[in-house]
């Protein structure tokens, strides 16, 4: 691991690992580990009104896993130290009144972006968030990914990114899309949201099927992308 080569060479680090097993086997110098969902090691961030709902649940509680990170420098590196960090993360299971935008009325991707467009311009509005590294608009978007791969593939807008790092980029940008529109009705956890998300949406369906679809695409970079980075590993 990177951190054993930094002391080697004088640098002190610190290891936040969600998976407590890979550290006990990996034996970094100073590790904490955190009961948090893969992709969160400091917990989640509520921002906003909402944080006032929940006890502990905005950046505060980020700062104490940090805090507690940082403690470890004050232990020495002449054996691995792993700390368990034993408080659970605030913004799961904050909301179970939370209810999902019923999707079952749209036919189509579009017909969800229209629907949830309202919602998610009210969350942008409140949190003053900003969706948009394709630099698209979210409808020529949906557009570019539909289109992806066919015979009548949507224009590249400019020569700034590639096809392929455009289409990723689109994909996430309608995901953000998706998941910040249905944060403006209540405070679901990832749960809540990856359940409606990969099983309640034409999206979800759409990416998931494109996965399949392209398990063995014959350009690497597109198979990785495919592969990797359009559907989570929970809801594939």
């Amino acid at each position: 691991m990177l951190a054993v080569y930094l002391e080697k060479k004088g640098i002190s680090t610190i290891v936040i690992g969600s998976i407590r097993l890979h550290l006990e086997k990996v034996k970094p110098p100073r590790a904490l580990w955190v009961p948090f969902e893969l992709g969160r090691p400091l917990g989640g961030w509520i921002t906003g009104e909402d944080s006032n709902k929940v006890d502990g649940a905005d950046g505060g509680f980020q700062l104490k896993v940090m805090s507690a990170a940082l403690s470890l420098l004050e232990k020495p590196a002449n054996e691995p130290v792993l700390v368990d960090f034993e408080l659970e993360d605030p913004s799961c299971n904050i909301d179970k009144t939370w209810q999902a935008p019923a999707m079952s009325a749209c036919k189509t991707v579009t017909d969800e972006v229209r629907y949830l467009y309202g919602d998610w311009q009210e969350w942008q509005h409140k949190n003053g968030t900003k969706t948009g590294l394709s630099g698209m608009e979210i409808s020529a978007a949906v557009d570019f990914v539909e289109r992806f791969g066919s015979a009548d593939p949507a224009s590249n807008p400019n020569g700034e990114m590639s096809d392929t790092l455009r289409f990723r980029f689109c994909v996430d940008d309608i995901k953000t899309f998706y998941l910040e529109a249905a944060m403006n009705r209540g405070l679901p956890d990832s749960q809540q949201l990856g359940q409606w998300l990969w099983n309640e949406c034409q999206f979800g369906a759409l990416l998931r099927q494109r996965r399949i679809e392209n398990r063995e695409h014959e350009n690497d970079r597109l198979k990785l992308v495919y592969e990797k980075f359009l559907v989570p590993g929970a809801w594939q």
